[in-house]
């Protein structure tokens, strides 16, 4: 939400720059643009549509990342977890593998797909078995997230945080 801002704040100023005496503006595309604004107005399936238009447009490397990390957090937000996934993965496949939103936001993904995974309903005994091993899956991949955003960002803080949940939920399974 903070880089949504942040990027929202730059385009309404100007983003203006010094650069060798000049003043030179960065011009974001318009539909970049209206995302950004569209979501911090909380119209969400509004800044889906300009973050999805602006992703199949010309953009330069950085705003076609940000665009799909922006569709990320969107689709998280309306709760379709599995198209987050999807844009987070997107951006870690095919933009930037480092990029700490993504590895972070798609961590946070896969341990709360453990969590609602390996959720008791003894009305169901076995759903429960396979329950707990998707469960015990979706943690895997949340500890390799965790740990390859840790390698890359060792200063990040919401990284370590979000780590301790992930080890947290370790140590309560079953043995």
């Amino acid at each position: 939400y903070a880089r949504l801002v942040r990027g929202w704040a730059e385009a309404t100023e100007g983003g203006a720059r010094a650069e060798g005496g000049r003043s030179s503006v960065r011009v974001d595309p318009p539909s970049f643009s209206a995302g950004i604004a569209l979501y911090t107005q909380g119209d969400l399936q509004g800044a889906e549509t300009h973050f999805r238009v602006a992703m199949s447009s010309d953009l330069e490397p950085a705003q076609r990342l940000e665009s799909a990390y922006n569709l990320g957090v969107v689709l998280s937000e309306l709760g379709r977890l599995d198209e987050a996934a999807e844009a987070y993965g997107r951006v870690l496949e095919e933009l930037d593998p480092k990029h700490e939103g993504s590895l972070l936001n798609l961590a946070n993904l896969h341990l709360h797909a453990h969590l609602a995974a390996t959720a008791s309903d003894p009305a169901v005994p076995n759903r429960q078995v396979s329950n707990r091993r998707a469960g015990s899956e979706a943690l895997r991949s949340a500890r390799e997230l965790t740990d390859r955003c840790l390698r890359h960002h060792p200063a990040s803080e919401l990284a370590r945080q979000v780590d301790a949940r992930v080890r947290q939920a370790q140590g309560a399974l079953p043995s």
